[in-house]
Parts: C-alpha cells; sequence; structure tokens
C-alpha cells in the first residue's frame, strides 16, 4: 500500500459509498432510536454472534481470532450469555437476584448478588471482570435514561443484500471509535444483523466484526438463567476473580 501510495495519489478515486461527514443525520440517528426500541420490546429472544476480533501485538502486527456468542434473554431481568473464542470461554448467567461469570475451561466460576436490568448487569461485568458485550449498547440507543454516547457523525450509506435480505448500512463516529451496522429494516421491527467497531484510538486500529442471527420465539427452560457448579467447579473470591478468570 505504501509504495502504491504515490501512483494512487495522481489517480482520481473511484466512485463508492459516501462516507460520514462529521454531521449527525437524523435519519441515521433515528434508525440507532428504532433499533433500540425494538430489541427492549423484545419479550425473549436468543441471538448467536459470529464475530472476530484484532488483537494488536508489538509492532502494530494483528491477529485476528474467531468466536461466537450465544444471548439468551428474557426481558426484563434475565440473561445467559456463551462467548467461546480461540483464546477463551466464559459463560455469563443472570436469574435477576444473582450473576455468576464462569470460566468453563479452568473450572473456576465467581457469583455475587446483583439486581437491575439486562443492560445494567452487562455493564457491570464489563466494569468488574472486563467482559466486553458489544451487543449490550444496542438495547440503549433511544432509552431516555441511557448513557451511552451520542454520536458525533452518522449517515446512511445505502440499500445493499446480506445473507439474501436487503438491509440498510449505516456508518457512525465516536470519539475513539467508528462503527457501521447493517439493519433489517423490511418488517415492522429493526434488527441489525451486521456490525463492525473500530477502535481509531490505536495506531494499528484493530476492528471487532459481528454477524448476528436472531430467534424471537426461543425455546427457555426453567433453569437457564442459574448456574448450578459441578463437583469440580471451583468458586473464587472477589480478589483473585480477575486473575482466575483470565486463565
Amino acid at each position: 500500500l505504501a509504495a502504491a501510495a504515490p501512483a494512487a495519489a495522481q489517480t482520481p478515486p473511484a466512485a463508492g459509498p459516501r462516507l460520514p461527514e462529521l454531521t449527525l443525520e437524523p435519519e441515521a440517528e433515528a434508525a440507532l432510536n428504532r433499533m433500540g426500541a425494538s430489541l427492549r420490546a423484545m419479550k425473549s429472544f436468543e441471538v448467536t454472534a459470529d464475530f472476530s476480533v484484532e488483537r494488536v501485538y508489538p509492532g502494530n502486527h494483528k491477529i485476528m481470532s474467531l468466536g461466537r456468542s450465544v444471548y439468551t434473554v428474557q426481558f426484563p431481568d434475565r440473561i445467559r450469555v456463551d462467548m467461546q473464542s480461540e483464546l477463551s470461554h466464559r459463560r455469563v448467567y443472570y436469574d435477576g437476584r444473582r450473576m455468576t461469570v464462569t470460566a468453563p475451561r479452568a473450572g473456576k466460576f465467581v457469583t455475587f448478588p446483583v439486581t437491575g436490568s439486562v443492560a445494567d448487569v452487562l455493564a457491570a461485568a464489563y466494569e468488574d471482570y472486563g467482559l466486553e458485550f458489544p451487543l449490550q449498547d444496542l438495547f440503549r440507543w433511544g432509552d431516555p435514561s441511557s448513557t451511552v454516547a451520542r454520536p458525533t457523525a452518522g449517515v446512511r450509506i445505502g440499500e445493499t443484500l446480506f445473507n439474501g435480505r436487503r438491509v440498510v448500512h449505516y456508518g457512525f463516529v465516536q470519539p475513539g471509535v467508528d462503527f457501521q451496522v447493517w439493519l433489517d429494516e423490511t418488517g415492522t421491527q429493526t434488527l441489525p444483523l451486521k456490525m463492525v467497531i473500530t477502535n481509531t484510538e490505536h495506531p494499528a486500529q484493530p476492528q471487532f466484526i459481528a454477524r448476528y442471527s436472531w430467534n424471537q420465539a426461543p425455546q427457555i427452560e426453567a433453569d437457564t438463567f442459574t448456574f448450578t457448579p459441578g463437583p469440580n467447579d471451583k468458586l473464587i473470591d472477589f480478589g483473585t476473580a480477575k486473575a482466575a478468570l483470565g486463565k
């Protein structure tokens, strides 16, 4: 790319999708609000996210890891998240009264009492254990109580096909983050089918990319949101939680 730069500088750029300008178009912001309202309106659902995440190593070299997260949600305060990647495996349970974070490969878990909405406990998992849930912010768009930062810029890029379905592509800018979302707006709901998040604060600009599959009528068992430890599972205390779960 560096070697081709002088030649490229002499060639007019090819026509392509319009990139976000430093303005937030009302149409783009309204799409995010519709998405958040659609997600919050569902009584229960299961969504599978097949994702890739780039990790940056010395010299700004990037390695991409693949993974899958399965969210099972029953509003307002039940959730189970199963996150597996090449580097780790985590399960998070929340039954409205208690949250449990487990590391199945290590046979360790931590649990503590907590109450609040699904979005609240996912935020707590990030703050206390460094577990990132990119899906959590999607629920907060358009919620007056939300603390999610409003994009500084956003644009409707255009329509395209994604897995045979017509979707609308939007791009947004926030301090330190660019993100894109492809929304299915063909029905009465607005659901995300793909998301790309770029860390613009890091010189290598690593990305998180996820493709979502939605099940709005999941079969949920009574014990779905409660963790039952096995004979070899070890409870760890709060002081060693981060170190133990990191293994």
